[in-house]
């Protein structure tokens, strides 16, 4: 089976969605890692990688964490 990973990015002050987000992930059988980018760590840290970012403020700043840090992180299929 292919592992993959799991990417969550959020900042919005309510972390209420990327809990329930990370909770349904870590239901995934083939899911290896969780890398969540946020400016809190999660409520869970089961198979989680905490990355600290400072708050996102438009669609540019989530461009270039998407596509300057993320591709760094994953090392799965």
């Amino acid at each position: 089976m292919t592992k993959i990973s799991a990417v969550i990015i959020d900042t919005y002050p309510d972390k209420k969605m990327s809990n329930i987000a990370i909770k349904m992930v870590q239901r995934l059988k083939n899911i290896e890692a969780i890398y969540v980018l946020s400016d809190e760590p999660p409520d869970s840290s089961e198979k989680i990688h905490f990355v600290k970012i400072s708050p996102i403020s438009s669609a540019n700043e989530y461009g270039h964490i998407l596509f300057t840090q993320v591709p760094s992180l994953i090392d799965t299929d």
